[in-house]
């Protein structure tokens, strides 16, 4: 792992987590989730196996997953069947008719609401 991401997740290398990578972790996924991940983790700089270990330290440092896991509650899965029926469905063309739709008006910089 690169000394910047180690800095920026506050991980000691003196801590064992990464000075010695003697474990391996096998996984399958979605070869079209792989490659649009593996497109962003480019892009941040990192490599796989450096993202997946990040994730690994935030699930220690966390005692948990580093984001919420929960089942939908009744109102979503209400809202679930309604859209799939195609009940209650707002079609917009553009962001901007989402906002104007929702009360708000759009300048090219800022959103100004009306309530």
């Amino acid at each position: 792992m690169s000394k910047q991401l180690a800095n920026k997740y506050h991980i000691e290398p003196e801590s064992g987590y990464h000075s010695s990578r003697n474990a391996v972790v096998r996984v399958r996924v979605n070869s079209h989730l792989k490659e649009e991940v593996e497109y962003v983790l480019d892009y941040l700089g990192i490599t796989m196996s450096e993202a997946i270990s990040l994730y690994l330290a935030q699930i220690k440092l966390n005692n948990g997953l580093p984001f919420e896991v929960k089942m939908p509650n009744k109102i979503t899965l209400k809202t679930f069947a309604e859209t799939d029926q195609g009940k209650n469905v707002v079609k917009v063309k553009n962001v901007r008719e989402i906002f104007k739709k929702a009360g708000f008006r759009c300048s090219r910089h800022a959103i100004q609401t009306d309530l």
